[in-house]
């Protein structure tokens, strides 16, 4: 568990020096035999040089029934485990009434941000600017038209020029100079999923089924199995690595580390 640990450690100092909040995507997944469930929880960010970054944080065993109750709990931990209590921007789940349920529970345990806000767009930006200019430090002229003064300029400013190969993330990285509070909104908006797509596709095997040799394993050999894998992997596509045969062969020597 070495490597598990290790990988463990650079996943947390990557989040710790992420500026902005942390959105998370979380699914079901099963045993080959159907026996256990396991949920992975995935977070979603943007980092110090504006690329944004996922790396699944948990990949617990749940014990049955799957119940809202028992799901909220298990989010909860795994929520408190990385310490992202007061970073969260938003979790996306699966569209089923259990989720609902779960997130009714959750919403009464968590100090949500209005980015869950609801309303007309123009009066939700407003209240943004006003709550992301107040924690940056803009309100020091106690001017209330001070935040939207940035607002009413950036909605006034010509539109940009959208090409095929436009990056919106590395537009806000160079204006952030001129729209300093706008550009904190969008670093926390822009890296929340719209699916759970991330959480399916923890590892390479079909559908959120593990196979049957993960199947075997003990639930801590599991997640320390897929998580370091999927760490790894990420940290190969930062770099412009994409050598199979190299990650094939790291992913076999973490599945030899599991077993002894």
């Amino acid at each position: 568990m070495k490597r598990y640990e290790l990988e463990k450690e650079n996943v947390a100092t990557l989040l710790r020096k992420a500026k902005g909040k942390i959105a998370l995507t979380t699914d079901m997944w099963t045993t080959y035999n159907q026996r256990k469930g396991y949920m992975v929880v995935t977070s979603h960010f943007i980092d110090n040089t504006w690329k944004l970054q996922s790396r699944i944080i948990r990949f617990l065993y749940v014990i049955a029934p799957h119940i809202a109750e028992v799901l909220a709990d298990a989010l909860k931990e795994s929520i408190q485990s990385w310490n992202l209590d007061l970073r969260l921007s938003s979790i996306t789940v699966d569209n089923c009434s259990t989720n609902d349920a779960m997130m009714e529970i959750l919403k009464g345990v968590f100090p949500y941000s209005s980015l869950l806000s609801r309303g007309r767009i123009s009066e939700l930006l407003r209240r943004l600017v006003e709550e992301y200019g107040s924690k940056i430090g803009k309100t020091q002229d106690k001017d209330p038209s001070h935040e939207i003064s940035e607002l009413d300029k950036y909605l006034d400013a010509a539109n940009v020029l959208l090409v095929q190969d436009f990056d919106i993330l590395n537009w806000w990285k160079t204006n952030g100079g001129t729209y300093p509070i706008l550009q904190q909104i969008a670093r926390d908006i822009l890296s929340i999923p719209i699916s759970t797509i991330a959480s399916e596709s923890a590892s390479s095997t079909s559908g959120q089924v593990l196979n049957p040799y993960r199947s075997r394993l003990l639930p801590e050999a599991v997640e320390a199995l897929m998580c370091t894998q999927n760490w790894i992997w990420a940290t190969i596509k930062d770099c412009g690595e994409f050598k199979d045969d190299e990650y094939a062969k790291l992913v076999g020597e973490l599945e030899e580390e599991v077993e002894t």
